[in-house]
């Protein structure tokens, strides 16, 4: 791999005599890309007690397990997001849900939590005025407490459900 890297540096290019080499060269490199789209694939998963002003990304879930807060953080999951816990302030993203014990606190810490279109985020409790939730196109603040709800929007429209914290796995509506 080595001296497919140094034929491609710098004026080094202009030193490959033949299309063989090439060939051999290219070869190398189609195996690099297998691995790394194969490596790539496999969701990485993020575990935490606790978080406080982190920015913290993962291709598949993100949990805090342990903390009673999390606080002003940013989270982008390739998959879920789930916290056993408050959340406070800061940004969060999961292509398909969130789930948590408390979002939100007031005005002060503004709380985005954001999923795909298909996906859902749901929480023990919501408290207003500075959640704001946003499926697919769907937009939603929260202005009045909101307690064991699910949020969806299909068809452009909300739907509320009821929905309870169910355990360690709780990414299934």
């Amino acid at each position: 791999m080595q001296h497919v890297a140094l034929r491609f540096r710098g004026a080094n290019p202009l030193e490959i005599k033949s299309v063989s080499e090439l060939q051999t060269c290219i070869t190398a490199l189609r195996k690099v890309l297998a691995f790394l789209e194969d490596a790539l694939s496999t969701p990485a998963h993020v575990s935490v007690k606790y978080s406080q002003n982190a920015r913290i990304e993962a291709t598949g879930d993100i949990q805090v397990t342990g903390g009673p807060l999390v606080y002003a953080c940013s989270m982008s999951a390739g998959q879920n997001i789930r916290i056993a816990g408050s959340c406070r302030g800061g940004h969060y993203y999961a292509a398909s849900s969130i789930s948590i014990k408390s979002a939100g606190l007031n005005e002060m810490a503004k709380t985005y939590l954001r999923v795909e279109e298909g996906g859902f985020v749901a929480a023990q409790v919501f408290f207003p005025p500075g959640v704001h939730i946003k499926i697919g196109l769907g937009e939603l603040t929260i202005r009045e407490p909101r307690r064991n709800t699910l949020f969806c929007f299909a068809d452009g429209r909300w739907i509320e459900k009821d929905w309870t914290w169910g355990g360690q796995a709780d990414f299934s509506v």
